[in-house]
Parts: C-alpha cells; structure tokens; sequence
C-alpha cells in the first residue's frame, strides 16, 4: 500500500488551503487507499459548498513518487463564482450580533455560528428559547426570521446558605428550554441535593409556576433547617470489622451529613462483599437516628452478609500445548480462596497474556463458573489454536529516519515466536525517542501454504521535528543582564544521534558548550556516548567597590 510523500493544492484562491487539507483527510506519511480519493475530493467540495461556491470543481489524483510505495496528491480546484450576499432582511435587534455582511460572500458555516451567537445573546438575557431561522437565501437576497419567545424569570426565597447564582447554574430549564411540572419537580429535587451534600437533612423546597404570553416565572421557596453532622456510623449482622467497611463508603463522621450519600455508601458495602465471595449479601435496612439534638444524626446499615461462597475446583480444559502447571501459576487463584468474579475475568486476560507471550496470537479463552452452596467450581476453556511466527518488519513513513534505527527497537527477528507484548513495548520505545508524532504497528498474516501462521509487522511512522531552539533572558543584581541560547538536533543523519549548542553570557561570564551524544554506542543499548566540549570565560566582582 503506497505511502503519501507530499500533497500539492492549486487553484484555490480564496479559500485558505490550511481548511482544505483539514477536509481533505489525507495526510503525508498516512497510507492511501484508491477509495480514499472519491471521499476526499467529496469533502473538499462540501467545504466549498458551505463556503458560498455551489460552482466549485475539485479533482483529487495521485501520481508515483521516485522513490517506492510513495505518492504525491494533487489537489486541482476550480472554484467558480461565489455567491455574494446583497441585501439582508432581519429584525434590528440582531443585526448589530451577526457577523455576517452584505457584499460578502454567503458563508453558511459563518451563518450558523451566527445563529448559535444570537440564540446564546437572549439566553444569557434570560429568553426560555429563541427562535432564529430557517434564514433563507435567494437571488443575493438573505431573509433571517426571528423570534425571542418568552423571557424566565426564575427567583427564590429563604435561601440564605447557597446564593441564588449558584442554584441557577445547576437548574435545567434553560438546557430542555422549557418549563413543565415534572422539570420544576426535578429542580426542587437538585435544589435539594444541593442543600444535603452542605449537611442541610431537613430542608423542604417547593416551587410554583406564573406564566403570561412573553413571562414565564418560577419562584422556589426554601426552608433550609439546621445543618446535619453525622456523629456515627453503625453496621448490624456483620462479621468483618466494622473499620474494614467504614473506610470503603464515602459517609465521614463528624462531617457534614449528605443524604445523596447512603444509596452510593450501600453499594459500596455490597460490592465490597461480593469481592469477599459473599454473593447473596445485602442491606436490609438504612437508618437515619437522631439520638440527641436535632442536629446530630446516627446512620446504622443493617447488613445480611449471606454464605460465603469460596474455590471448590478450578479445573482447565485444552491446553495440551503449554501445560495445566504454567497456566495454573498465570491463573494465581487458589482453591479456598473466596470467589471474586473480577480476578476470574483477570485471570482469564493473564491466561490471554500467556499465550499471546508464547507466540499463539489467535487464542481463545472462556471461563465458566458454577456455584452452590456455597462452593464454586471454576472451568477455563482454551482453544489455543496455532502458534504465530513474525514474518518481514516492514517500515513505512520515514523520511530522515534510517530503518535499522527503527527496526533495532523492536528486538524480534524472522521466525521469532509472535508476542504482542513485545510489539507495545517497542511502540512505546519509539515514542520515546522523541523523532516521531506518530507511531502505528499493525500485523498482516501471510497467506497460504507453511507460511499461512506468520504474521508480517508493518511499522508506519510520522516524524516529528528533529530540532529545537530554546531562549531564556533575565536579570540579576550581581551578574546584571544574563541570557542564554541552546539549539539541539535529535536525529543527525537519520541515526538518532543527538548534537547541541548553548551558549550561556552575562556581563561576568560567557561559556559555550558543543554537545554530542550516540544513543546505541558500539550497538549496544545500553551503552550511550555523551561528548561535550566546554569553553568558559570569567570575571568576578568585588560586592562593596563593584570592581571587576
């Protein structure tokens, strides 16, 4: 599959050629497939459609580089005439908000960012739902019609906790632009929410609706009562440490107590049962006690922990090729422990895992699990198919880079066992090294005869900028003006070998420093070669006289 070398676009001449490459969804360095050109000169002429040019032409071709597998894209646009905007009809009130102009040219992406600006102009002024458009366009005619519907006008009364700003930010009238009994109903329900997560248990919230033609109003009365601490946490009917449980639920004593809390604190409680094998546990009973003072609340769990249902067997099915031993020591579930439903499915991926490390990428592993009474017998059905080699690492998209540079990363050879573990690793050691934006490694199986399991590796790179310039100024009492220059080169020659320059001067002291540094010294990887060749001049000065 052919690699994109460069892509030239002409013709265009009043569309800027930066919003035709984001459309044109082609990029350098990508692969081009035949199906992509259609699509490509497809999405080049929407922008242009949307841009006012309902003439446009686009061409998209794809002609051989020199060099092999590479492309060069020419885009060749013809745009036509645009159309041009003469008059505009609108209401007054929104032509000083639209950008929009006569004697322009009909941007229809500007259009919509128009509407978009108007309708958020008369939310923030408190419109329920203005109306703009459909605007219409017609012989360099632009009709826009509006309305701004009715205006919300939203208060409350008795809040003296939560500011009114505050509580209109979370209300949901203006999100649904309407107002219906059921939203007011779900209002007074956050309103509430609001009030619990500050500690305030007892507050009552009710709301009511006056509309008119152009008025809709909404006024929320609250009674906020005493703020809630929550003085203890208490658990019935169980039989794991209280403290155990406690520090798994967000309910705090001695804060504030929030009632939104309990249903989220309950699950807690059960999903940390459950990973302890008790499956059938739950909570029979919330309760909420004021023992003393109003103020001071008393929330007891009441828990039914259940049977606890532990490993009976674990029993693995058609795996004759690596062994029950090794996959049981992958598994690491042991036979009495407590069934946990999610370290099954982890043991399943650390079964995965296994295979995958020993070449056999198409592997197939299900666990199946029975319980009663108690006990739990665990089944792992592999089909483990047949073991994969790596074939030809294929290197695609660099340009400055060597591929030996690449290659040596990835420390697989022909005929190597397939292990995908060691494709992410050496993806990853890509990225950091800092050439490339871009990093794909995908896999092909070669097909038919003895070779039908080998898998060829096809490394597709982007690189990014190889150098970098970096300037700092800044002043001191003693040295005065100071500064620095340091340029640096990450890729020479393609090898990854890295050379710097920084020169560093104040009015005391200049130094110079020439750097170098070979990444895989003699070839080895973890032997690098750093060089460096310093100059420096100085002077001092004497602090009381300021003589030099």
């Amino acid at each position: 599959m052919p690699v994109i070398n460069s892509i030239l676009i002409t013709g265009n001449k009043l569309i800027n050629v930066n919003d035709i490459k984001t459309a044109l969804l082609l990029k350098t360095g990508e692969d081009l497939r035949e199906e992509f050109l259609k699509k490509a000169e497809t999405a080049v002429l929407n922008i242009y459609r949307k841009k006012g040019f309902p003439e446009a032409k686009v061409k998209v071709k794809a002609k051989s580089d020199k060099s092999p597998y590479r492309v060069n894209l020419h885009v060749f646009i013809e745009e036509g005439r645009p159309l041009i905007i003469k008059t505009i009809f609108a209401p007054g009130e929104i032509k000083s908000i639209i950008k929009i102009s006569e004697d322009r040219i009909f941007d229809t992406e500007l259009m919509d960012k128009d509407i978009l600006r108007i309708k958020k102009h008369y939310k923030e002024l408190g419109y329920l739902k203005p109306v703009v458009g459909p605007y219409e366009f017609r012989d360099g005619e632009l009709l826009i019609p509006f309305s701004p519907g009715p205006r919300l006008e939203i208060t409350f009364r008795g809040n003296t906790v939560i500011g009114a700003k505050e509580l209109l930010k979370e209300l949901p009238f203006m999100e649904d632009e309407e107002v219906t009994d059921k939203l007011v109903e779900d209002a007074t329900n956050i309103i509430k929410r609001l009030y619990w997560q500050k500690g305030y248990n007892h507050v009552v919230v009710a709301g009511g609706i006056e509309t008119t033609d152009d008025l809709i109003k909404i006024a929320f009365f609250v009674f906020e009562g005493k703020k809630v601490i929550l003085k203890d946490i208490k658990f019935e009917g169980i039989t794991i440490p209280a403290k155990n449980i406690e520090t798994i639920i967000p309910l705090q004593r001695e804060q504030p107590f929030d009632e939104s809390l309990i249903d989220s604190s309950a699950e807690s409680i059960i999903s940390f049962y459950n990973g302890l094998g008790y499956l059938d546990s739950e909570i029979k009973e919330t309760r909420k006690d004021f023992p003393g003072d109003i103020d001071e609340l008393t929330v007891t769990f009441a828990v039914h922990e259940g049977i606890q249902t532990k490993i009976e067997k674990i029993n693995i099915t058609g795996a004759p090729a690596v062994g029950i031993d090794k996959i049981m020591k992958a598994v690491r579930l042991k036979e009495s422990a407590p069934y946990n439903a999610l370290e099954i499915e982890d043991a399943r991926y650390r079964i995965l895992s296994l295979y995958n490390h020993l070449g056999y990428a198409d592997t197939r592993v299900e666990a199946e699990t029975a319980t009663e009474n108690g006990r739990a017998l665990i089944i792992f059905r592999i089909n483990e198919g047949r073991p994969s080699t790596i074939g030809k690492l294929i290197i695609r998209g660099n340009k400055k880079t060597k591929d030996k540079i690449i290659k040596r990363e990835f420390d697989i050879n022909e005929g190597d066992p397939y292990d995908h573990e060691k494709l992410l690793r050496a993806k990853q050691q890509l990225y950091r090294l800092g050439l490339f934006s871009e990093v794909t490694v995908e896999t092909l199986a070669v097909a038919g005869g003895e070779a039908a399991n080998t898998k060829d590796i096809f490394v597709t790179v982007k690189e990014g900028n190889a150098g970098a310039v970096d300037v700092g100024l800044g002043y001191g009492d003693y040295e005065g003006f100071r500064g620095f220059l340091d340029l640096s080169y990450r890729n020479l020659g393609g090898y990854n070998r890295q050379a710097g320059f920084r020169t560093e001067l104040n009015s005391l002291e200049k130094r110079y420093i020439l750097s170098f540094k070979e990444p895989w010294f003699f070839n080895k990887p973890q032997l690098p070669l750093n060089l460096s060749l310093t100059s420096e001049n100085k002077r001092s000065v004497n602090i009381d006289t300021r003589e030099t």
